[in-house]
C-alpha cells in the first residue's frame, strides 16, 4: 500500500503545480482525471484493508 500512498502524494503535487497555471480546458480535464484516479486508488485501498 506504500506505493499507492506515494502515487497519491505525487498526484497531489502535480495537481498543486497545475493550480498555478492559467485556466484552460486541458488543465480542468487533467485535474478532473487526477481527482478520479485518487478516488479509485482510495477505493482500492479500502477494499484491500477489508480483506
Amino acid at each position: 500500500m506504500e506505493e499507492i500512498d506515494n502515487l497519491e502524494e505525487c498526484l497531489s503535487k502535480l495537481a498543486d503545480w497545475l493550480e498555478n497555471l492559467d485556466e484552460t480546458f486541458e488543465k480542468t480535464m487533467i485535474l478532473a482525471k487526477i481527482n478520479e484516479l485518487v478516488f479509485w486508488l482510495q477505493m482500492y485501498q479500502d477494499k484491500e484493508k477489508q480483506v
